[in-house]
């Protein structure tokens, strides 16, 4: 559940997404970003944008119940100049350089957080506000009997083979969550 919490506090806690907003979201496949792209969709974003490195995550991610909107391969797109075009022109910018000067004008924000750093109380709350906003729809079902919030799990490897599954991580393979079982 730790990913679902950190993509939940970055989400609703400090970025406060309201309905109707416009979310980016990179690394859409890995574990965090899978979570935060349905919590995206559940607090009611408009579009959901996740950047992916291959066509087989592209089709992951939009196949998620709550998934991405539009989903784009940054190494053979732009992201940025798809943002614009599918967000009518509304720009999206990163600096090359380190003036934050671009940012001020814009009144854009940059977050940064670290949960394990928090206080007990911090975290009490997070997961109390998890259970009673978010909960529930792990298991609440639509028609047909899918999940509205979906846990993607890509592979479950036994803790002795912890350098197979870095190795698939860093090798970027991964479609959701990567497990290591201790028993």
């Amino acid at each position: 559940m730790g990913n679902w919490l950190t993509a939940f506090q970055g989400l609703v806690l400090i970025c406060d997404i309201q309905k109707g907003s416009d979310v980016l979201i990179h690394a859409g496949a890995s574990g965090v970003s899978v979570a935060a792209t349905q919590l995206a969709r559940l607090y009611g974003a408009s579009k959901v944008f996740t950047t992916v490195s291959s066509e087989d995550k592209i089709q992951f991610v939009k196949s998620l119940r709550r998934g991405a909107t539009h989903a784009i391969n940054y190494r053979t797109h732009d992201f940025v100049e798809e943002i614009k075009r599918e967000t009518e022109g509304k720009e999206i910018s990163f600096p090359s350089d380190a003036s934050l000067l671009p940012l001020v004008f814009k009144r854009l924000n940059i977050h940064g957080s670290l949960l394990s750093t928090r206080s007990v109380e911090y975290q009490a709350a997070l997961v109390s506000r998890f259970k009673r906003e978010v909960f529930d729809y792990f298991t609440a079902k639509e028609p047909g009997g899918v999940s509205l919030l979906q846990l993607k799990i890509w592979k479950v490897y036994p803790w002795q083979e912890v350098k197979a599954a870095h190795d698939a991580m860093e090798a970027n393979k991964n479609q959701g969550k990567i497990i290591l079982e201790i028993k």
